[in-house]
């Protein structure tokens, strides 16, 4: 039994015209890897028409194009997660035309299902006499994105959030906690459970956390990756934050709450530029209220802070993970990964953010170099 290689990158939003490019200076490093995973933020068709009225029409939707799967495929992705909070942005139609074009180009699509029986069941990926399961999670989404027993949708992993008075002052700020949904977290339980003596390595792929806000890591996050872990999962995939977040070895088994961006546009775009569009003056409107927010509350995010990308690394042999690691990879101005590493002082800026992200949020994580590639223990 040889080696096996997993790979997994966070968000891919890809540019409408030119996104022929995005992975350039990542593909031969993708390209070596036996499972490839990334969370796809839309849908890769060109059917569908507006945003389809679950989000408020401020937020607008992802442009779309089924053009995008050549690119992701030629970039070496294998494994595609849909169950996020865009797979419906463009409505049913699109997403299920991209979920067959995937396929029919050797891809495998996962999150999203006819139901919710379809959308909770595993995908098993057998290489190399290593039998590799993925579950997927959503956190994050409008109302109506989740499946049901007669709706299509992803696997809903909801959570719920209150605010605690620590300072008897009126008037003082609150603490934000969260926890979550006991039905949801049950059935997450349960699927694991059900896969673990079905395959050799179990991996988690949450769509969750708190969005453009640097470091922090919601409490529910820290629920349910410790609850998924306890009951049988050997990594975690975190994305949809829009920014890197800390890692935390939890029982001996890697959480990376948020691997960041990975190739994405990094700004919305209205409905207008969408080919077919009902909202051809929407060029006009001011999309910028809800962002703006952000900045009010928790002040501009610097620049750099949204450099510090990753391609997560995890090597398994003899159906056991034997090492876990991250290729560090810097986000160009035009939102284009570049790997780097030791001898490069962006690498050095990666390797110090993310040692920081984990201290900050009370990991004690240990991140050692080791050639070009940071590898990750408790």
């Amino acid at each position: 039994m040889s080696e096996t290689t997993i790979l997994g990158v966070g968000d891919i939003i890809l540019d409408l015209d030119n996104h022929g490019t995005a992975f350039d200076r990542v593909k031969h490093i993708l390209r070596k890897g036996d499972i490839v995973f990334a969370n796809c933020d839309q849908t890769f068709s060109d059917l569908g028409s507006d945003p389809n009225g679950f989000w408020p029409i401020y937020v607008s939707a992802v442009p779309h194009a089924a053009s995008m799967i050549d690119c992701v495929k030629d970039a070496g992705f294998s494994v595609l997660n849909f169950g996020n909070n865009h797979s419906l942005d463009w409505g049913y139609e699109a997403v299920f035309d991209c979920m067959e074009g995937c396929r029919d180009a050797g891809m495998t699509p996962i999150g999203f299902g006819k139901n919710i029986v379809e959308a909770r069941r595993p995908t098993i990926i057998n290489k190399d006499e290593t039998k590799v399961g993925f579950l997927n999670y959503c956190s994050i989404g409008p109302a109506g994105y989740e499946a049901t027993e007669s709706r299509p949708g992803h696997v809903p992993l909801r959570a719920h959030t209150y605010y605690q008075q620590w300072d008897p002052q009126p008037g003082t700020p609150a603490l934000t906690k969260s926890f979550v949904d006991r039905e949801d977290l049950s059935a997450m339980i349960e699927d694991i459970k059900a896969l673990r003596p079905k395959v050799d390595i179990l991996i988690c792929t949450f769509h969750w956390g708190v969005h453009y806000i640097p470091a922090e890591i919601a409490d529910y996050e820290r629920e349910a990756g410790h609850a998924a872990i306890d009951a049988g999962a050997d990594i975690i995939f975190g994305q949809h934050a829009h920014l890197p977040k800390g890692i935390e070895v939890y029982n001996g088994k890697t959480i990376f709450y948020g691997m960041h961006n990975f190739s994405s546009r990094g700004e919305w775009t209205c409905p207008a530029y969408q080919p077919g569009s009902k909202y051809p003056d929407s060029y006009k409107w001011d999309w910028t209220e809800h962002g703006k927010k952000f900045a009010t509350f928790y002040g501009e995010i610097d620049p750099d802070e949204k450099r510090s990308s990753m391609i997560a690394k995890i090597s398994v042999d003899k159906a056991k993970i034997v090492r876990t690691a991250f290729i560090p990879c810097w986000i160009s101005d035009h939102n284009e990964p570049e790997a780097v590493g030791a001898g490069d002082a962006r690498g050095q800026q990666i390797f110090e953010h993310f040692k920081f992200l984990s201290h900050s949020q009370g990991f004690d994580t240990k991140l050692e170099w080791d050639g070009d590639e940071i590898v990750v223990s408790d």
